[in-house]
C-alpha cells in the first residue's frame, strides 16, 4: 500500500487586484454600473433615488447616489456589503415592502470600483441618532503584493438625525469622461429601467412592486432632459403582437394589424393556440407584447403629438427589451442589439419584415419562474442556455406570423386587383365598342336619309337620327367616363408607378432586386404603352372633352417613359457581362456613367456632381468586374445624396481621381449632413445606419468590395465635411486571360 504524508491544508486566496477583476474588468459599461447601484437602492426599499454628477468639466469629477431606503446597520455593513458573494438576497428574497430583491450574486457593489477611484459610504437607519461612514480608496487594491483581505477600512460613527434614513454613495475621481451624450444615455436607461406602462393598450394588465419609486438625475454641468414615454404614444402603433406561455406549457400568440398598413386594407386580427407538444415551452412562463410603428409620416398626420417628438421617442425607445421582476436586463433592446435577429432577417428578405428600429417590445420574466434565464456576471447579457434559445424561438413566432399574414393578404389583394383591373379594362372596351357600333348605325341612317326621295319619310328618318344622336352623345359621355375611370384606376395602383421607387431604395443592398424590377417593369411598361397608345388612337376623334383625356394619357406615357428609363438603369446595372466577365475597366468612365444616371436626382435637390481627373484618364484603367465598381460608385453617390438632401446651399459631391505609384486613388467628398464624430467609428459596421430608412449596408458593401481588390477605404478626419479616401491597386490582365 502506497504511503503518503499530509503537508498542510490550503484554500483559495485572492490577490488585492481581485477587486479590479470583478469591477472594471467585469463590468465594461459605466451605464450598466450606474444601473446596478440604482437596483441596490431599490432593494433597500427606497422611495426616492437621486443621481448627482458634479465637476464634470473641471476639478475632481464625482457622482453621488442618494436614497431614502432602509439604510445599513453595522452588521449589514460588515457582513453583507463588505462580504463578496454574500447570499443574503438568496435567503431573504423579498424586502419589507414586498419587492423582489434583484441582486443575488453579491458582487453588484463592485460597480463603484468600475465607476470611480474613491468611494465614501454614509448610511443611517431610522430611529438611530448616528450614521456610519466608510471610505474606500480603490487604488490600494492595485498593490499586487497584498491579498484581498489584507486591506482594511475603518467604519466611523457620526451623529445624525434620528428620523433620517438611507444611504449615500459618494464616488470621486470618475474613471470615465461623462459628457452630455453619456448623460443622455443614462437618462434614457433610467427611463427604461422599469417597463413602459402599456396597460391601456395591452392584452394583459401588468403590475410591479415599487413602480412609485422616483429616480432623479442631476448634473450641474449639463442639462439633463427628463423625457418619458407613456401609453398615449403606444396607441399610435400600427400593429400589436402578443405572446404568452402559461405555467402548463401551453402557448398563445395574437397578431393585430391596423387597416392602414394591412395589405388587405382591412384590420387583421388572428389568434394562434399551441399545446405543450407544439412548442418548446422550457423558457416559460413568459409573456411579451410588441408594438410596431411605421416611419411613414402620412400615417400620423392627425396625431395630437408633435411628429418630431414622435420620431425622437421611437428612436430612443425602440427595440425588444427583456424585464425580470420589473427591471430591465441589459443590453437586450439596445440600438445595436438584435437578439431576435429581426434586422438580419429583414436584410435577407425585406418584404413585410419588422425591424427593431420601428418596434417597441417588452418581454416579461421573473427570477422565480424562469430559473433557466440567467444574466451573466457582468450584467450585460444572458447565458446562452436551452431556455434562452426557447425564448427567442417563441418571441419570433409572432413576428413570423405578422410577415406571413401580410404576404398572404398581399397575394389575395394582388389577385383581387388583377381581377378588378381586367373588369375595368373589359368595361372600357365594351363601352368603346358600343360607341363605335352606334356611330356606324348613325352613319348608315344618314346615308339612307340622303337617298330618301320622299320628304315625309325623310323627315321621319331625321327625327330618328336625332334620337340616335342623343343616344350617341350619352354613350360618348359614358364611354369617356369609363375610360377616365380606367386611367385613374391604373394611376392609383402601387404596381403601376410607386413600386419602382421602393425597389430603387432596396437596390443599394439587394442587387438582385434591380434585375427583378427591370424584368417586371419591362413587361409592365410594354403593356401600358400598348394600352395608352390604343386609347389615344381610338378616342382621338371623339368630342372635345377627349382633349382632356388625351392630355392625361400623354402624362401617363411620360410616366411610363420615366419608369422605362429607370428600368433600363436597373437592367443595365446587373448586365451579365458586367458581373460575369472580367476586363479592363476605366474607373473614370465608369464613375461618369453612374454619375450621369443620377444627375436628375441631384439636380432636383439643387446639388451638383463634379468629377475631376488629376491624371490622364488612361492611367485610371484596372482589371476587374465593371459591376463591382458600379456598386462602389452607386453606394457612394446614394449615401451622398441622402446627406445632401439635408444640406443647405451650394450643395456638391466632388470626386477626384488620381494614380499614385500604381494605386488608383479616389477622393469623394460632399458638404451635406455631417457624420457626427461620436458615430464615425461605427459607419462601416453592418446594419449601422443614421437614417430611418437606411439598411446600414452601403458602406459595408463598398468596404467588402474594395477589400476584394486588396484596396482600402477610410473616412478622412475633416469635419464637418464628409470625405472618403479609396485606394484601389491597379491590376493588369492575369496570365490565364492572355
Amino acid at each position: 500500500m502506497e504511503t503518503f504524508e499530509v503537508l498542510q491544508e490550503v484554500g483559495f486566496r485572492f490577490n488585492a487586484r481581485f477587486g479590479q477583476l470583478i469591477g472594471r474588468n467585469l463590468i465594461s459599461n459605466p451605464i450598466v454600473a450606474v444601473s446596478e447601484l440604482v437596483k441596490n437602492a431599490y432593494d433597500a426599499d427606497a422611495g426616492n433615488i437621486s443621481i448627482i454628477f458634479e465637476n464634470l468639466k473641471s476639478g475632481t469629477s464625482s457622482l453621488k447616489i442618494v436614497d431614502d431606503g432602509d439604510g445599513m446597520s453595522l452588521s449589514d455593513l460588515t457582513n453583507k456589503w463588505m462580504m463578496v458573494g454574500t447570499d443574503n438576497k438568496l435567503r431573504e428574497t423579498y424586502t419589507t415592502k414586498g419587492r423582489r430583491k434583484l441582486g443575488e450574486k453579491g458582487i453588484g457593489r463592485f460597480s463603484v470600483e468600475r465607476l470611480a477611484k474613491r468611494l465614501t459610504i454614509k448610511t443611517s437607519q431610522k430611529g438611530n441618532a448616528h450614521a456610519l461612514m466608510i471610505f474606500i480608496n480603490w487604488d490600494e487594491y492595485e498593490n499586487t503584493s497584498l491579498e484581498f483581505s489584507d486591506i482594511k477600512h475603518k467604519i466611523i460613527k457620526i451623529s445624525s438625525q434620528s428620523d433620517s434614513c438611507g444611504t449615500e454613495l459618494l464616488l470621486e475621481d470618475l474613471r470615465d469622461s461623462w459628457d452630455e451624450t453619456m448623460l443622455f444615455n443614462v437618462r434614457k436607461e433610467l427611463n427604461l429601467i422599469r417597463p413602459i406602462n402599456i396597460n391601456k393598450v395591452s392584452h394583459k394588465k401588468y403590475e410591479f412592486k415599487g413602480t412609485d419609486v422616483k429616480i432623479k438625475l442631476i448634473s450641474y454641468d449639463y442639462k439633463t432632459k427628463t423625457g418619458t414615454i407613456n401609453s398615449t404614444f403606444m396607441e399610435y402603433a400600427q400593429a400589436h403582437l402578443y405572446g404568452e406561455i402559461d405555467s402548463s406549457g401551453s402557448g398563445i400568440v395574437r397578431v393585430m394589424i391596423k387597416s392602414n398598413i394591412s395589405m388587405s386594407k382591412e384590420v387583421i386580427n388572428e389568434t394562434y393556440l399551441f399545446s405543450p407538444e407544439d412548442i418548446d415551452s422550457s423558457c416559460g412562463p413568459v409573456t411579451y407584447e410588441a408594438f410596431v410603428f411605421l416611419k411613414d409620416q402620412r400615417l400620423y398626420k392627425s396625431l395630437d403629438i408633435d411628429r418630431t417628438i414622435f420620431k425622437d421617442l421611437l428612436e430612443s425607445y425602440s427595440g425588444i427589451k427583456i424585464y425580470r421582476d420589473g427591471f430591465r436586463i441589459l443590453p437586450f433592446g439596445d440600438a445595436d442589439n438584435d437578439w431576435l435577429e429581426l434586422n438580419a432577417k429583414r436584410t435577407s428578405s425585406p418584404e413585410h419584415r419588422i425591424a427593431t428600429t420601428n418596434t417597441i417590445g417588452i418581454v416579461y420574466i421573473t427570477r422565480d419562474e424562469n430559473p433557466g434565464l440567467q444574466d451573466v456576471l457582468s450584467r450585460e447579457n444572458m447565458y446562452d442556455t436551452h431556455e434562452f434559445n426557447s425564448l427567442k424561438q417563441f418571441v419570433n413566432i409572432a413576428f413570423e406570423k405578422y410577415t406571413n399574414l401580410q404576404l398572404s393578404a398581399r397575394k389575395k389583394a394582388q389577385k383581387k386587383q388583377l381581377d378588378e383591373g381586367k373588369a375595368v379594362l373589359n368595361n372600357a372596351e365594351k363601352s368603346v365598342k358600343t360607341f363605335f357600333n352606334q356611330v356606324n348605325t348613325l352613319q348608315q341612317k344618314l346615308t339612307q336619309t340622303k337617298e330618301e326621295k320622299n320628304s315625309q319619310q325623310q323627315a321621319e328618318k331625321i327625327v330618328s337620327i336625332g334620337n340616335e344622336l342623343s343616344t350617341l352623345m350619352n354613350t360618348a359621355e359614358t364611354s369617356l367616363n369609363t375610360v377616365k375611370y380606367a386611367y385613374t384606376y391604373y394611376r392609383k395602383q402601387e404596381n403601376f408607378k410607386s413600386r419602382e421607387m421602393q425597389i430603387y431604395r432596396n437596390i443599394a443592398t439587394l442587387g438582385i432586386s434591380a434585375a427583378m424590377f427591370g424584368h417586371e417593369a419591362l413587361h409592365q411598361t410594354t403593356d401600358a404603352k400598348v394600352i395608352s397608345g390604343q386609347i389615344v388612337d381610338d378616342f382621338e376623334f371623339i368630342t372635345e372633352d377627349l382633349i382632356k383625356l388625351k392630355a392625361l394619357v400623354e402624362e401617363l406615357q411620360k410616366d411610363i417613359l420615366l419608369i422605362d428609363e429607370k428600368a433600363d438603369f436597373f437592367r443595365n446595372y446587373l448586365r451579365r457581362e458586367k458581373q460575369d466577365r472580367a476586363r479592363y475597366v476605366n474607373l473614370y468612365k465608369a464613375l461618369k456613367t453612374i454619375a450621369k444616371q443620377h444627375e436628375k436626382a441631384f439636380r432636383a435637390i439643387n446639388a451638383l456632381i463634379r468629377i475631376k481627373e488629376k491624371v490622364d484618364i488612361n492611367l485610371l484603367n484596372t482589371w476587374g468586374y465593371e459591376g463591382d465598381f458600379d456598386t462602389i460608385f452607386t453606394n457612394l453617390i446614394t449615401n451622398a445624396y441622402k446627406a445632401l438632401k439635408k444640406g443647405k446651399e451650394d450643395k456638391y459631391l466632388i470626386f477626384e481621381l488620381n494614380n499614385i505609384d500604381g494605386n488608383i486613388e479616389i477622393i469623394a467628398f460632399n458638404n451635406g449632413q455631417s457624420i457626427e464624430e461620436q458615430i464615425r467609428p461605427k459607419i462601416f459596421e453592418p446594419l449601422f445606419s443614421t437614417y430611418s430608412d437606411g439598411t446600414g449596408l452601403g458602406l459595408t458593401i463598398i468596404q467588402d468590395t474594395i477589400i476584394g481588390y486588396k484596396g482600402t477605404i477610410h473616412l478622412c478626419p475633416e469635419y464637418p465635411e464628409t470625405k472618403f479616401k479609396l485606394v484601389i491597386p491597379q491590376k493588369n490582365e492575369p496570365k490565364e486571360y492572355e
